[in-house]
This record gives structure tokens, sequence and C-alpha cells, in this order.
């Protein structure tokens, strides 16, 4: 494909990608998407086949965005392990407000609502995240920990969207404005023990 095409779909993909945060995917239209950019509907299609086509590889761009940022993160000679695990799991906990279109899917999955095309793209992201975390674990642990070292590989990518929960019961409460000093307490306390759990493993 040429530069001049590369370019524009990713304008396309920028702009439905305000679109799908603001209305979701079953609000937004292709009608609206070609408005945002001043461009016939008809020419979004020499570059996308359909709505959902452009829905779900604005996803693939937060993934591929998502997985950059923590391979450059594992990559990072300045900071050691248990710092870029720490760092890891922030970017996690961030992921509400910095990967919308991509917690809403996971979302939908663990309400037991997503779609099969859904259930596809997390199972590959997933095998894609353990694998950066099981790279940056044979560079930064090389014949460290085992116990660790296990648990990463089996467990560690799936299970730290636990700390996700976490940051969305802080921000629901927030938003909802019934926090109380115990309640965020609380949630600081649940958030530090989980940390502290897998770091000892």
């Amino acid at each position: 494909m040429s530069e001049k095409f590369e370019k524009r779909k990713s304008e396309i993909l920028k702009a439905a990608q305000k679109r799908f945060i603001k209305h979701g995917l079953y609000k937004t239209s292709i009608e609206e998407i070609a408005r945002d950019l001043r461009i016939a509907k008809s020419t979004l299609y020499h570059y996308f086949a359909t709505k959902e086509d452009i829905y779900y590889s604005c996803i693939n761009s937060e993934i591929e965005n998502y997985l950059s940022s923590i391979t450059s993160m594992f990559n990072d000679e300045q900071l050691d392990p248990e710092t870029k695990v720490r760092q890891y799991l922030n970017l996690k906990s961030s992921m509400p407000q910095s990967y919308k279109l991509l917690f809403r899917m996971i979302m939908n999955i663990l309400n037991d609502s997503s779609l099969p095309v859904e259930d596809e793209i997390f199972q590959t992201f997933l095998k894609q995240e353990t694998s950066v975390l099981n790279l940056a674990l044979h560079v930064n642990l090389p014949g460290g920990n085992e116990r660790l070292t296990s648990l990463v590989k089996e467990n560690f990518a799936f299970q730290s969207y636990g700390f996700s929960f976490i940051y969305q019961l802080h921000s629901s409460l927030v938003e909802k404005t019934i926090r109380t000093t115990e309640d965020a307490q609380a949630i600081e306390h649940m958030s530090q023990q989980w940390m502290e759990w897998f770091m000892k493993r």
C-alpha cells in the first residue's frame, strides 16, 4: 500500500475512534464518520469494508499502541525489574482512560455480552501480551526467580486485569460522588495488597 493510502487510513481510524468512544459501535454511523472527515461515504469503502471493520481496526490499533508501550517499558535499561512491573500495572490500571475501546471490549467479555470476533481478538491479544512479558522476564530475570517466572508465564497477563477492576471501582465511586475517605483507603489498600501478593509469589 502507498504512503498516501496508509495516511488516509490512519486519519479515518482517528476520526472513527473519537466517534466510537463517545457513542459506541451501534450509535455511530458510516455517514457520521465520513462527515467528520469531510469525505464521501463511498470513499470510506475504499479503505474498510464495513463499519464493524473500522471499529475492530480501531481496537487493534489500541492493542498495537498498548503492546508497544509495555515493550518499551520493559526494554528501558534505566529501570530495575520491580519498577518495570509496577509501571506495567500502572499502565494497565490506566486502560479505562488510555485505551478506552480495548477496555470496553474486555468489559463486554467479562460481562458475557461480547461478540465472537471480540473473543477472538482478546485471545490473540492475551497471547501477544503474554509473549511480551515472557521475553521481558528472559531479559530482566535470567536464571532468576523461578516461581515469579512461572507465575507470569501462566497467569500474570490475564490475572493482572484484576487491577483494572480496582481502577474502575475507584472511578465509578468518584463519578457518583459517594466516595468517602474510608472507601478511598479501602481501595488503595486492596490495590497495594494485590501488588504485594504478585511481587512475593
